[in-house]
């Protein structure tokens, strides 16, 4: 996206991008140090130049939210979880490793 960022030349206009995204993206996460823990309305990054602004259903007045509850329901657990409490932090189980299969130990052997 940052390779489409133009002006005229000598204008003084800040190139700026603003994207929109749904939790899910590890990249988006990473860039914009997104952290559930955090209660600000707008999350800044450390450099002061990305801000995170969530947004939840109840940010959205007109929204039928019933009607777009009932659609998240339909989806599976983590996409939904995702969607419905804007949770950055929930991802899909891995497919051929679980973590109950392995013993955590605090050292090799001596």
């Amino acid at each position: 996206m940052f390779s489409r960022l133009r002006r005229l030349l000598g204008s003084n206009v800040p190139m700026r991008m603003r994207a929109a995204s749904n939790p899910g993206s590890e990249w988006v996460k990473t860039r914009f140090e997104i952290d559930m823990g955090r209660e600000e309305l707008v999350q800044w990054t450390a450099d002061g130049e990305r801000a995170f602004v969530p947004a939840r259903m109840s940010d959205n007045p007109a929204l039928d939210a019933e009607a777009y509850t009932r659609m998240l329901n339909r989806l599976g657990p983590i996409e939904r979880r995702q969607l419905l409490e804007g949770d950055w932090d929930v991802r899909p189980e891995g497919a051929l490793f679980k973590r109950e299969w392995f013993e955590i130990v605090k050292a090799g052997p001596g």
